[in-house]
């Protein structure tokens, strides 16, 4: 994980670590058989765009398929294995939109199947044909847009990138450091992981919280997070065989990993507001308390503030 890190600085992408690993390890889980899949919430500008650009640097291109947009019935249609054990990166949850029916099915059953008329070629009369598309595969969407169909989003890990002045003034020395001669280039090794089942000796032993509805689907999403680590590990671990199948097995020190990573993760997801706006949130809240301790404590007006206050506050 330290080395992966340094590649992503090494290609010019500073910050935003957790943010990074998580998207990488969904894109990594396009190899087993429940992958993990991504959404990207922040504002226009923040880098929404950078974070899956870089990721995406490292996966290879054959592992990769990237759309702008997609209609309602465009997924039915491709290839039966043109999505099989790869990364689906569509650039605008809006470009999705259409489609969400279709990435929600793919997501829950593994693949699609729709039965659809058209033309025999040979009588020339109608029939029934069936179009499978194979799966599983791993999503990667990125927005602006807040109000997203539930369904959809409870079916992914919601991210949000780093919106702090620190975050801007890294981004803008890394962009001055690549136009000096020690620049390097990343290779990837995406292509040296084999397919392994994953077993995890551990998975009674773990706990997760049970006061939200949608904590049903997150536990699953933490246990395909933990499989996910030790898959990206799977040179440091012995192969085993039940026989049938080669696998490899969960230590504690992949929990520990992916736990690192699922606090910043599931705090987020289970929140019932997106990050940009409980900072805002945030940000009112203390500026509201820190008045009214300097206020006399007879003092019950109104207080007001607008959005100059906030950004001088914050």
């Amino acid at each position: 994980i330290k080395e992966l890190l340094r590649d992503f600085l090494a290609m010019g992408y500073v910050g935003e670590d957790k943010n990074k690993l998580t998207v990488y390890l969904a894109c990594v889980s396009c190899l087993l058989e429940k992958p993990l899949s991504v959404m990207i919430v922040s504002r226009s500008s923040a880098g929404k765009s950078s974070l899956q650009d870089a990721v995406l640097k490292l996966i290879p291109p054959e592992s990769v398929v990237r759309f702008t947009a997609m209609t309602g019935q465009s997924l039915f249609y491709m290839d039966e294995n043109a999505l099989k054990h790869k990364v689906l990166a569509i650039s605008e949850n809006e470009g999705a939109y259409q489609a969400s029916y279709a990435l929600k099915t793919i997501q829950s059953e593994g693949g699609l199947r729709i039965a659809s008329t058209g033309k025999d070629p040979v009588s020339g009369k109608m029939k029934t044909h069936d179009y499978r598309v194979k799966g599983p595969v791993a999503l990667l969407l990125i927005t602006t847009d807040v109000d997203i169909d539930e369904e959809l989003m409870s079916r992914f890990i919601t991210l949000s990138v780093d919106e702090d002045c620190s975050q801007t003034q890294k981004i803008h020395d890394q962009q001055r450091f690549e136009r000096t001669l020690e620049g390097l280039q990343h290779q990837n090794a995406f292509r040296l992981l084999r397919k392994l089942k994953v077993v995890n000796p551990f998975a009674r032993s773990l706990k997760f919280m049970t006061n939200r509805l949608r904590a049903r689907r997150d536990n699953d999403k933490y246990l395909n997070l933990i499989e996910c680590v030790t898959f990206l590990f799977q040179y440091q671990r012995v192969v085993k065989s039940d026989g049938e199948t080669d696998y490899i097995e969960v230590t504690k020190e992949d929990i520990a990993a992916a736990n690192d990573l699922a606090k910043h993760i599931f705090s987020k997801s289970l929140d019932e507001l997106f990050p940009p706006s409980r900072k805002l949130l945030n940000i009112i809240r203390e500026l509201v308390e820190k008045r009214i301790a300097l206020r006399d404590e007879e003092d019950m007006s109104p207080l007001t503030f607008n959005r100059r206050d906030l950004r001088e506050f914050s």
